[in-house]
């Protein structure tokens, strides 16, 4: 109990003299143990990061990604260098708890966004192993960067059903730090030449850009379901139009259209009578509608206007 409390003590106060003393305390078990962890994460330094990922994949391998996660520093070379060694082990790392170590390192680097480690993740979708495949693809999304764009939409394009998501986030994180312009302009480039168009309608929505409505609207006019649900998420009032109109056109089918509808109205439209006009309209289309959720939604929104 005192070696802990000294231990917090030192992490508190974040001691560089006492580095040495707790960093050969963090393999240690129990209270003690847990104490270092937390206090080497506090006062940081290379020896500190190198206890503190030995431990990731022992017993108090949650508490050292807790510390990890917010370790001053730059760790890359070494959570890589880590994690490509513990790629190349060999491991089936779906039994048992083989894999826990992996875990606590691509948690590590989703949560510090470690774009170095690209490499290793790409090399986990190469595998072959369906477990890897599945881990490696669900972290691109925090790995990419605009190197990558040309890369994540070709696995985009030829992606089963089950990867298509995370390959959906990951590009559009490839692209996020680019203008919206630049980033239509990039996508639609792409979507040109894909096989698969339609994987491509939710990064072409979070755009955001009008191009990108006209896009999704024309494909929508066209027969497809898949722009309609891209539609729907779409953050630009030019959206709203299109959706009353489609609504207008087969009522069975507009209780989603005229939610999303009225929540665009509620947030962009700044003329409280064109508001009113509006969210009139889809009260007339309303009261012919079995859709108890729709007008309680209107009522709503009625109400703050």
């Amino acid at each position: 109990k005192a070696r802990a409390d000294v231990l917090n003590w030192s992490g508190e106060k974040k001691f560089p003299a006492v580095s040495d003393l707790v960093a050969s305390a963090v393999n240690e078990g129990g209270e003690v143990g847990k104490a270092a962890i937390s206090a080497a994460g506090k006062i940081g330094g290379k020896k500190a990061l190198s206890a503190l990922l030995g431990q990731l994949g022992g017993e108090n391998g949650d508490e050292c990604l807790t510390a990890l996660k917010s370790f001053k520093g730059d760790i890359q070379d070494d959570v890589c260098a880590l994690l490509a060694n513990e790629l190349a082990s060999g491991k089936d790392f779906s039994v048992g708890d083989n894999g826990k170590l992996l875990l606590n390192l691509l948690n590590l680097v989703n949560a510090r966004k470690i774009a170095k480690a690209a490499k290793q993740v790409y090399s986990m979708l190469g595998s072959g192993s369906k477990y890897l495949e599945a881990l490696g693809v669900n972290a691109l999304q925090n790995v990419v960067g605009t190197d990558d764009i040309d890369k994540v939409a070709g696995l985009l394009d030829n992606a089963a059903p089950v990867q298509e998501s995370a390959l959906q986030k990951a590009l559009t994180s490839a692209l996020h730090t680019l203008a919206p312009a630049e980033q239509y302009s990039k996508l639609s480039g792409i979507m040109k030449k894909a096989a698969n168009v339609a994987k491509f309608y939710p990064c072409l929505a979070a755009t955001g850009v009008d191009e990108a409505v006209d896009d999704l609207v024309a494909d929508v006019e066209g027969g497809s379901w898949k722009a309609l649900l891209s539609l729907l998420k779409v953050d630009n009032y030019k959206a709203a139009p299109a959706l009353l109109k489609l609504a207008k056109s087969d009522l069975s089918k507009a209780g989603p259209l005229l939610s999303r509808y009225i929540s665009l109205v509620d947030e962009y439209e700044t003329s409280a009578e064109k508001k009113r006009f509006n969210l009139g309209e889809v009260l007339s289309l309303a009261g012919s509608m079995e859709d108890a959720a729709l007008r309680t939604i209107l009522k709503k929104s009625a109400l703050k206007s």
